[in-house]
């Protein structure tokens, strides 16, 4: 009798084990907003739209002196295979707190 007690709360003890492992895949590219959000609705700070080639080295130069150096094969999809063609990046600074 104990042999099957101990049995069966094995069981059940492996069934809430298992029913708790999730296998929830979360995505960048499913996020609805921004990760920074302006403070101010009417203080937000516009993009500045770059399009650049995934096969060569890139250096992006800002209007502010900021430069973004991307090496070719940097971006990749959601297989981890290197995208090829162009990509668009939207880049903006922010200075001053408001």
């Amino acid at each position: 009798m104990k042999t099957t007690r101990r049995t069966i709360w094995l069981l059940i003890a492996l069934q809430c084990i298992a029913l708790s492992c999730s296998t929830e895949y979360i995505s960048m590219q499913e996020e609805s907003s921004p990760l920074v959000q302006a403070p101010l609705s009417n203080m937000d700070i516009p993009f500045t739209e770059y399009q650049v080639g995934t096969g060569s080295d890139t250096v992006l130069s800002y209007a502010t002196g900021s430069k973004l150096i991307i090496p070719g094969g940097a971006f990749l999809d959601e297989e981890g295979s290197i995208v090829q063609g162009k990509v668009d990046i939207l880049y903006r600074e922010f200075h001053n707190p408001l």
